[in-house]
This record gives C-alpha cells, structure tokens and sequence, in this order.
C-alpha cells in the first residue's frame, strides 16, 4: 500500500510538471492589416534571449518559462514593433501595421522615392509662384539665378531665341543638355512650354537620384509639371506687365 502511494504521488507530480510545462507556453497567428499571414516574422519574449519566428501560415510558438511577468516583443521588416504583456493568455493573434514614411520625408525621384534628407542637397525646386514673379518670356530664363549648380546663358541676341542649360558644368556626353522631362515624358526641348503654364519645375543634379533615367540623365534632369484643371467654381486670371 506504502509503495502505490508513493507512486500515485509520483504520478501526480509528473503531471503537475507536464501542466505546468503546457501552461508556458503561448501560440498565435501574426497577421498584417489585411489579414494575410506574415512568415519569418520574430516573436522574442523581451529581456531575454529566448525568440522565434513564424512559419509559413503565420503561426508561433515560444515558451515563457521562468519568466516572471513575461512581454512578446513582435516585429517584422517594414512593420510597426508591438509589444504586449502575457498575462495569464496562452493564446495570442496580433495584427501588424505597414511602418509607412511620412510625405514629407519622401521625395520623387523619377519613377521611385527616396528620403528627402539624402537627396536634399541634389534637387532644386521652384514652384509657380516664383517663376511668375520673374515675367520670363521663356522657361530657361526662370531658372537664372534661382538654383544653384545651374548655369543658364543666352547664346544668341534673337528676340525669343533658345537659352543653354548647364547643370554643374560641361557635359560628359557629347552634349551639355539635361533631359526635359514633362508630366512624365521625355521630350527634346521646352520651346513650345509657356512659363504661365509651369506649377513647379524640379532639377535633378546627382547621379543617384538622376539614375532612374539611364545615360540621357548624364547631364542632370529638369522635371516639369504643368498646370492642370482644379475641382470648383471657374476663374479667370490675367497676367500683364511692361517695361522701357
């Protein structure tokens, strides 16, 4: 009788052990906004060393035994970091949201973005208002004196004649001329744009953020976007000065 108590109490022990062993251990699904599973994201039980990553479906599980008031630190590439205590949860799902760039750190580059602290120093802008405020006659004439690194002069007296863009010297291709890039086509020239037509024109001048465009970016690149119809009421405007 003695022995089959002590067994029975072994027996009890064993399975308390084995209870508590399951109890340690928390699952779940991480998913992102839309519900799909994200695989290879990282579940570390914080402080510790102890983490692992979910599988294909999306699923985790990871001990957190021996910890007292144990936190999962979930995280994923190009995701928001959460954080959140077990408790007595044994199960846990947890949604994920896109770690998405402010606009205002962003800035387009041809076809892409990059963050506007890299490239700051490499791209000029000037917006409608500024080029109304010269009363240029021709598009080259707005960019005098309002970038720097761009060289602007006039090669022939001819009322109306065509002005050289230089943007940070010589050219390294033949050719001194940037790429005209207008509402996203390339064109040979901008003779046929009016300044009054202009919103913004931004200039490309290094290498990187002028890559998109291949060797015809080799001399920088002027990108122009012109005027389009707004939402509203209609307006008329007029623009009229003379001089002596």
């Amino acid at each position: 009788m003695k022995k089959k108590t002590i067994l029975l109490a072994w027996m009890l022990l064993a399975l308390s052990y084995i209870t508590f062993a399951q109890e340690a251990i928390v699952t779940g699904t991480i998913t992102d906004d839309t519900g799909n599973p994200l695989p290879g994201a990282a579940i570390q039980v914080k402080g510790t060393s102890m983490g692992v990553v979910t599988d294909i479906d999306g699923k985790y599980s990871i001990s957190v035994e021996g910890v007292e008031t144990p936190v999962l630190v979930f995280s994923y590439v190009g995701y928001l970091t959460e954080e959140l205590a077990v408790n007595n949860q044994r199960v846990i799902d947890i949604k994920l949201v896109p770690d998405l760039l402010a606009v205002d750190e962003v800035v387009v580059i041809g076809y892409g973005v990059t963050r506007k602290s890299l490239v700051t120093g490499a791209i000029s802008k000037i917006n409608a208002d500024e080029i109304a405020s010269t009363h240029s006659v021709r598009v080259e004439q707005a960019l005098q004196g309002k970038t720097s690194g761009v060289f602007v002069s006039q090669e022939s007296g001819s009322p109306g004649a065509a002005l050289k863009v230089q943007i940070r010297g010589a050219g390294t291709n033949g050719d001194a001329d940037p790429l005209y890039v207008v509402d996203g086509i390339r064109t040979g020239g901008i003779d046929y744009l009016s300044p009054t037509d202009i919103e913004s024109i931004e200039i490309l001048k290094d290498a990187a953020s002028a890559a998109i465009y291949g060797s015809d970016a080799a001399n920088g690149v002027v990108l122009i976007t012109t005027k389009k119809g707004k939402k509203g009421a209609g307006v008329i405007t007029y623009d009229g000065y003379y001089g002596v």
